[in-house]
């Protein structure tokens, strides 16, 4: 009998990327990594639960479709930006272009995340990662909830956000 082309695109991968099967291996994130020298783990549950237990370990999950096989990426980074908002300094400038913005906060999930895709498209949010992402945010799970941070300008039009 001939081998699926999914479990063929599944060896190719593990034999790359240490393959993440169930949430008990996730706290060995770090250590795969370090074995293989690599940045990502790879994962085939897209599942809500899923990826809450990956944002709870604390790494960034992100999708990849290879071929049909719509892939979940577990990135575990080593270094993080952080905001020192003691040293920030704003132009005056963008002081001035922020006056006819408006910053909310989880008004719009599905159309800021949206727009974070196309504006990303085609790459790391497929479209079985934004279906979970969605119903956390619509239905948090071990104590992971997502929010969308949005900023309007005067029309009313969402010109930025994150989630």
């Amino acid at each position: 009998m001939p081998e699926k082309p999914e479990s063929a695109i599944i060896q190719w991968l593990n034999a790359h990327y240490p393959m993440v099967r169930d949430r008990e291996q996730l706290a060995q994130v770090p250590q795969l990594l370090m074995q293989r020298r690599c940045e990502f783990c790879t994962a085939t549950d897209l599942t809500p639960a899923f990826v809450a237990a990956v944002c709870y370990h604390g790494y960034l999950p992100m999708g990849e479709q290879v071929a049909d096989l719509p892939l979940l990426l577990i990135k575990s980074h080593h270094q993080r930006c952080v905001l020192e908002f003691a040293n920030l300094h704003l132009s005056r400038k963008l002081k001035r272009y922020a006056r006819g913005l408006t910053l909310t906060m989880n008004q719009n999930f599905d159309e800021c995340l949206g727009a974070i895709a196309n504006h990303h498209s085609p790459t790391w949010l497929i479209a079985p990662l934004c279906n979970a992402l969605i119903q956390l945010h619509q239905h948090p799970h071990s104590q992971v909830a997502l929010h969308s941070i949005e900023i309007y300008n005067d029309d009313a039009r969402l010109v930025a956000g994150a989630v």
